[in-house]
């Protein structure tokens, strides 16, 4: 847990915010509604109650249960402030420009092992509005590859790509000492950007969360690094 709110509130995302044969990467398919249907399909818990998020999401530290099966939301317009600006663990996704907006949570605790994954995908007004953030989100990702490539106790990579029409960025950080896992990836198609990040104690488990989201929206995971 050393590094998990840290990441979540923010050290990725905002210092910024896969293998072509794991999924394709076509169609603006990794959207805001693309990312609600799967979290629907998943059986995860809709909020439409912008305090009810916030209050569940500022209890999370403390209460992993809320997220055991996922939980998300879907806005547009004027609750995509309410409902992203508010919470310490959206916050950072949260851009004026964002017209439409999905993120969906899901992790679980036991004992001292703690996993989650947090994805959000975003529209923005305009093609320059995405591009700016996607490049912010994945100049953080390089930043912080960069800062923990050089110690012996980190398995640390990142990798940028361009395929087609699309845009991404993929890290991956694994502390060999304290056995902790961190992976990302953000995704840029027109004026749609995806992001997602897994943090946890079990590097399976991680990959197991991170993967079936992006196999789910049509991404290439951060595993396939």
């Amino acid at each position: 847990m050393k590094k998990i709110k840290t990441i979540i509130a923010g050290t990725l995302i905002a210092s910024m915010l896969f293998s072509a044969t794991a999924c394709s990467l076509g169609g603006a398919k990794f959207g805001p509604s693309k990312l609600a249907a799967y979290a629907k399909d998943q059986g995860a818990e809709l909020y439409e109650d912008s305090d009810d998020w916030e209050d569940d999401l500022d209890d999370l530290y403390s209460d992993f249960k809320i997220v055991k099966d996922g939980i998300y939301v879907h806005v547009k317009g004027d609750d995509v402030k309410d409902f992203l600006k508010g919470p310490s663990v959206t916050s950072e996704f949260y851009d004026k420009t964002v017209k439409d907006a999905t993120v969906y949570i899901i992790g679980k605790q036991k004992d001292d092992s703690s996993n989650l994954a947090v994805a959000a995908a975003l529209t923005f007004e305009t093609k320059d509005d995405a591009l700016d953030f996607y490049e912010d989100g994945a100049d953080g990702m390089e930043d912080n590859y960069k800062d923990d490539k050089d110690y012996s106790w980190y398995d640390v990579d990142f990798d940028t790509f361009e395929e087609g029409n699309t845009q991404y960025a993929l890290f991956f950080e694994e502390d060999t000492d304290w056995g902790d896992t961190t992976v990302g990836g953000i995704y840029l198609q027109g004026n749609t950007v995806f992001f997602i990040m897994g943090y946890g104690s079990s590097k399976k488990d991680v990959n197991s969360y991170v993967d079936d989201i992006c196999e789910g929206v049509g991404v290439v995971a951060p595993s396939e690094l």
